[in-house]
């Protein structure tokens, strides 16, 4: 209960996150369904009472010949949901608590009232309706309900969204469900309707009922037996009326905080979208500088989100295609000049590529386009409007059909591949060398070509690197441009103008897939400065896209964050301490915690990007409590396990320039302690399936408070993702001098780097085992090891996995004991 009153005051804060109040929600009703949101009172008594009064009605009922027997009745065996709950309450299942989907003999002209799938809401508690009508127009094939039955959503995704209602104002009691429907109806009250459903909505059940599913992949549906026999946790009625309130006041303040945090939103969008309108309405590069001046003071303010940073990219690449970012020269000359230049070459280049008098006169016919409406924007006096033709060397439809694809070879590019302005390489295809030739003869794809996407998503744009050798599918152009004579990325940023797109003069056309013209990409508009421009144009778009990677990257990571203060908050509020001494304290909870500052530092760095706020803000940590005299090596904190992960992610990144994942981090951490002299009952190290693992490192501790503190981030290297040092590493440094663990995370970097991840695993299991076997006094052999491994039906299957053997084990034991030869005696574990 102490720790749920905390994280009632922490709702704010925790909402401004994405997905924050949905996260919140399931949180809730997580906590209502396993007794942490609620007191237990011993006046309320027990809940195998409950039971057998729901078993007495329903055999009086089958006595009586009112129903049949209830199919599920008594059929319950194994929990499918392993929940944790207090003394008084007790595990059945909804089968055993009442009826499921039963059958009605109701005459038929009564009334009836049906209710769509439509009305089944997804929000907790929200009212539903019917439709009127006869009992006889609607039985056949429908399952009944009636007022105070609960309904569940069985059809896919309305399952996944928690679709569910408690059924309430259907005409002479009487109603009737579509067949997409569960049922369940109580003959005696013995459970709140609202508490069902805060179980029917809670993730719990939901996650372990979507694997139960069948059916085909747009028609599955989740089984009555699910429905009907999955472990229900059951209170008493008191305290089943307590949880309902108490989740209805917090799910209204999820409702406040909703309708708070989309005000706020609404506002900051629209400020940042008024200030990126002012920019892009500069006329000059003066202009221009003067206005985002003004707006740079408010980047952290107006651009903490991936959809205004998206909008601000437009809005500098708008003012780049329009001349908008740099200052003119009298040196530069004019467009006109640079577009004569460009024709010359292309003529020579042209008559050497076009052997027949039909394709030359096709493309001189296209040069000769050179319509210009008199709409368009106006553009500095130096610089001039062409078509996409007069600035290439060519622009090419690939007309290549679908060809049997090979797996190696050329690297076919389709439209998938191409997103925002990048290639796209996670998903591709190749052709053989004679498709690749045959394709390619006339115009082969070179680095810094323009590939330009006619099919949906139309308009999208990248350049070839000198990465791989391509191949182009259908529906992508090729536009070439001669080496020297135009810079390609100014042609590659003004074509990511989405104004600039909009000009394409051939509308999309295509019933099924819309797609572009060819003719209407050739013919398409774009503004064309002195070359020389064009370049300083480059520099200054590339600083300030710089500067919005910086801006995603700093938000990203704000997701991150609250994704883990998510993750942790859930973690100690619906999990025990495994030794069972009951959650663990997450951090940022302790009030009276004061935030930390490193050694010889009054304040603690920032992003570099204007406006941003401190990590502290979002997560205070809990400070090191030990004056400097008595400073140990040993990790006694969870602060100071923050800075023993920093060393190692630190110390393996100066080493080989890769991330450390999760894994091997959780296992430098622990060989490091070993090597400092820690012993296995010093340390919470706990005989999980891949350990020995410490999962608090996680979620609230050491690799949360790094990753908060920006002392480290996540990234993906060769081998996947994994922890590199972050905005924030310098911090650090001061924290390693203090503690010494510069040297044992040096230390794990270089006797560990180079082995595999078995390796790993064998050496921590077999040091794990051999300190356990000490703590009781037992010098430990290698068979003894390996019965203390077989022994745990956590780590048995290590021996399988691992390829443990007498010799194997033997072995590392030898390893272990070079590696740690100074540790003595072990205290208990």
């Amino acid at each position: 209960m102490m720790l749920a009153e905390k994280f009632l005051k922490e709702f704010g804060r925790l909402a401004a996150g994405t997905d924050g109040i949905r996260k919140l929600r399931e949180l809730v009703l997580n906590l209502a369904i396993s007794g942490r949101l609620s007191d237990q009172r011993p006046e309320d008594g027990h809940a195998q009472a409950l039971v057998e009064a729901a078993g007495k009605a329903i055999q009086s009922a089958v006595t009586s010949r009112k129903i049949r027997k209830p199919k599920y009745f008594g059929k319950a065996k194994n929990s499918t949901l392993a929940t944790s709950i207090p003394a008084n309450w007790i595990s059945t299942s909804l089968g055993d608590l009442g009826l499921i989907s039963p059958r009605n003999e109701a005459p038929d002209e009564a009334a009836a009232g049906f209710v769509p799938m439509a009305e089944i809401e997804a929000k907790f508690g929200l009212p539903h309706g019917f439709e009127e009508r006869k009992w006889a127009d609607i039985k056949s094939g429908y399952t009944h309900v009636a007022n105070g039955d609960v309904v569940l959503a069985k059809i896919t995704p309305c399952f996944e969204n928690g679709k569910s209602a408690a059924i309430t104002g259907l005409p002479n009691d009487l109603g009737a469900g579509t067949t997409e429907l569960h049922v369940f109806r109580q003959l005696a009250h013995v459970v709140e309707e609202d508490y069902v459903l805060a179980f029917l909505k809670s993730e719990s059940f939901i996650q372990a009922g979507v694997p139960r599913m069948t059916g085909t992949a747009g028609q599955k549906r989740v089984p009555a037996d699910y429905f009907a026999l999955s472990s229900f946790p059951l209170p008493p009625l008191p305290e089943q009326q307590r949880i309902v309130a108490k989740v209805k006041e917090l799910m209204a303040l999820c409702d406040e905080l909703e309708t708070r945090q989309a005000e706020e939103a609404g506002r900051k969008r629209a400020a940042a979208a008024s200030a990126l309108h002012r920019l892009t309405e500069a006329r000059t590069p003066e202009e221009t500088a003067d206005r985002w001046s003004l707006l740079v003071p408010r980047f952290g303010e107006l651009f903490d989100e991936l959809e205004t940073i998206k909008a601000l990219r437009r809005a500098i690449l708008h003012s780049a295609a329009f001349g908008q970012l740099t200052e003119r020269l009298p040196t530069d000359g004019s467009a006109s000049e640079l577009l004569d230049e460009i024709s010359a070459q292309r003529s020579k280049l042209l008559a050497e590529n076009l052997p027949t008098k039909n394709e030359a006169a096709t493309q001189s016919r296209k040069l000769d386009n050179q319509y210009i409406p008199d709409a368009l924007p106006a553009l500095p006096t130096n610089w001039q409007w062409a078509t996409l033709m007069q600035c290439c060397r060519w622009v090419v439809d690939c007309r290549n059909k679908t060809a049997k694809y090979s797996t190696s070879g050329a690297t076919l590019l389709r439209t998938n591949n191409i997103r925002d302005g990048k290639l796209i390489l996670a998903d591709v295809k190749f052709v053989d060398d004679e498709t690749y030739d045959k394709w390619t003869e006339r115009y082969r794809p070179e680095a810094n070509d323009l590939i330009i996407t006619r099919e949906a998503p139309m308009g999208e744009v990248c350049l070839l690197d000198d990465q791989y050798t391509y191949c182009l599918g259908q529906r992508l152009m090729l536009a070439s441009i001669i080496p020297g004579t135009f810079e390609p990325k100014f042609l590659l940023y003004s074509l990511r103008d989405p104004e600039l797109m909009d000009r394409v003069q051939d509308k999309p056309v295509g019933s099924t897939v819309q797609h572009f013209r060819v003719g209407g990409i050739e013919t398409l508009l774009v503004p064309v400065p002195p070359l020389a421009e064009q370049k300083r144009i480059v520099v200054k778009v590339d600083e300030l896209m710089a500067l919005c990677d910086r801006l995603e990257e700093q938000a990203r990571e704000g997701e991150r964050l609250g994704a883990e203060l998510m993750a942790s908050l859930v973690h100690v509020l619906t999990e025990t301490d495994p030794d069972g001494g009951g959650a663990v304290e997450p951090v940022g909870f302790s009030a009276d915690t004061p935030t930390v500052a490193a050694p010889e530092q009054a304040n603690m760095k920032t992003s570099e990007i204007p406006g941003a706020k401190s990590a502290q803000v979002v997560f205070p940590l809990e400070a090191d409590k030990r004056a400097d005299p008595e400073v140990t090596s040993e990790v006694d904190t969870k602060f100071k396990e923050a800075v023993l992960v920093g060393a190692i992610v630190k110390a393996f990144f100066d080493a080989g320039g890769e991330p450390i994942g999760n894994f091997r981090l959780q296992k430098a951490v622990y060989f490091a302690r070993r090597h400092n002299g820690e012993h296995v009952g010093q340390m919470e190290y706990l005989k999980k399936a891949a350990g020995p693992y410490n999962p608090s490192m996680k979620y609230s501790g050491g690799i949360a408070i790094a990753k908060q503190k920006s002392w480290l981030r996540e990234t993906r290297g060769r081998f996947g993702f994994g922890h590199v040092p972050g905005p924030a590493a310098e911090e650090m440094e001061a924290w390693f001098a203090k503690y010494g663990f510069g040297d044992p995370a040096r230390w794990v970097a270089e006797h560990f780097r180079f082995k595999r991840n078995e390796e790993w695993e064998t050496l921590a299991t077999v040091d794990y085992a051999m300190e356990h076997l000490q703590s009781l006094g037992i010098e430990a052999d290698a068979t003894q090891v390996l019965q203390y491994i077989r022994a745990d039906d956590e780590w048995r299957p290590k021996i399988e996995k691992l390829r443990l053997t007498e010799m194997s084990v033997g072995t590392a034991m030898l390893e272990v004991k070079a590696l740690f030869s100074a540790e003595g005696g072990d205290d208990s574990v």
